[in-house]
């Protein structure tokens, strides 16, 4: 026992100053007598990896992994071993995984301080490397996001991968269909009938510009008629910084308005049979003043769209829906699902309008819709 012991100080003390090889053959013998003993377990397995015995490393490393998976040395042993050997894509999981387990390291002694930014560094050079091979591999298989070109599906998993984008999902606050694909932006050419109104931007745009001089055109969007709650958290609660002028709500048109835009009108009225949720349809002029933000929410329901058709769009506009932010662009619809979060900027000097209305979702059924409207007026009776 004795000799044991003095092979394992002796063995440690070689470590210390850096002399692996000295330290091998004593801690060897340590660790064929007791290799269960993590803390010699994990002197051997540091001896070999800097002898550069790496499949013995291994074998020793895993078994104390084996043992204790949350061991914070074992990891950063097992990790450089992986990286020597040439296996780097299997090597980051084990860096992140070493400082997931010291979160807060500037409360322990410099020597664990030092370990976990090593593990930080490595882990995030790792990840970069693999996020550099996996683009050129996507490229090279025609998967490429083409710049300038709006965020499109294969890019978009690829940024979820590797921690760019963070993963959104539908939360009405109403009504919930389930089974619906949980998708942020749609592409505008996956609708016949969106040039048709597309087409007549510039006659829209002339009439809801005529409006705004009009303070009671455009009453604050969180308007009066609100009957929910009023807890104050909405900053534009009340304020006509975020206007609406509504053309068309709870599927009827607003007479006083709809007389003023027959531009507007005679082109949503072409679209009714292609996207009406006749009972409870709107279409509004929604106008943002200059240096106004409207702050991350969700819709009431996730069994339908929400189109904007921009008009007026100053720089410095943008909008948010999920973990994807896109400007609109003047005369091309913007279609996106409302249920979830989503916020929209305006910090240009001037003001911005769109044409805001709403359309099923396309995967919905004939039934599905039926549905849909059933609930919607369950719910706006029992109101």
């Amino acid at each position: 026992m004795d000799n044991i012991q003095a092979a394992y100080q002796a063995g440690i003390r070689a470590l210390q100053q850096g002399d692996a090889q000295s330290a091998r053959p004593q801690l060897a013998l340590v660790y064929r007598s007791d290799p269960t003993n993590q803390d010699v377990a994990l002197a051997y397995a540091m001896a070999l990896r800097d002898t550069l015995a790496r499949e013995e490393c291994a074998k020793v490393i895993d078994q104390l992994l084996e043992a204790n998976p949350r061991h914070f040395m074992g990891l950063m042993v097992k990790a450089d071993n992986l990286v020597a050997m040439g296996k780097r894509g299997v090597a980051g999981p084990y860096y992140q995984a070493a400082a997931s387990l010291v979160p807060n390291p500037e409360q322990h002694p410099p020597h664990i301080q030092k370990h976990v930014e090593r593990a930080r560094q490595n882990a995030a050079q790792l990840v970069t490397e693999y996020e550099a091979y996996a683009e050129r591999f996507l490229k090279d298989e025609g998967f490429a996001q083409e710049p300038g070109e709006p965020l499109n599906d294969y890019q978009h998993a690829v940024d979820i991968l590797f921690g760019k984008r963070q993963i959104y999902m539908q939360q009405p606050i109403q009504f919930y269909f389930p089974g619906l694909p949980q998708k942020q932006f749609y592409n505008r050419e996956d609708f016949p009938w969106a040039a048709d109104i597309e087409a007549h931007t510039s006659s829209i745009a002339k009439e809801a510009q005529a409006l705004v001089g009009d303070k009671a055109a455009y009453p604050p969007y969180l308007g009066s008629d609100y009957q929910g709650p009023r807890t104050g958290q909405n900053a534009l609660d009340g304020s006509a910084d975020w206007g609406a002028c509504y053309l068309i709500k709870d599927g009827k048109e607003v007479d006083e308005n709809a007389s003023r835009c027959p531009q507007a009108m005679a082109a949503l009225r072409q679209l009714s049979e292609h996207v009406a949720n006749q009972d409870y349809r709107i279409a509004l002029f929604s106008l943002l003043r200059p240096d106004t933000h409207i702050e991350p929410h969700h819709g009431f329901t996730n069994a339908r769209l929400i189109c904007h058709l921009p008009l007026v769009v100053p720089p410095n506009c943008a909008l948010r829906v999920g973990n994807d932010t896109r400007e609109w662009d003047v005369g091309k619809l913007t279609i996106f699902d409302d249920s979830m979060e989503h916020e929209a900027y305006n910090k240009s000097d001037q003001i911005r309008i769109v044409l805001l209305f709403d359309i099923w979702r396309p995967e919905l059924s004939e039934r599905d819709r039926t549905f849909v409207n059933s609930m919607n007026n369950a719910i706006k009776k029992f109101k």
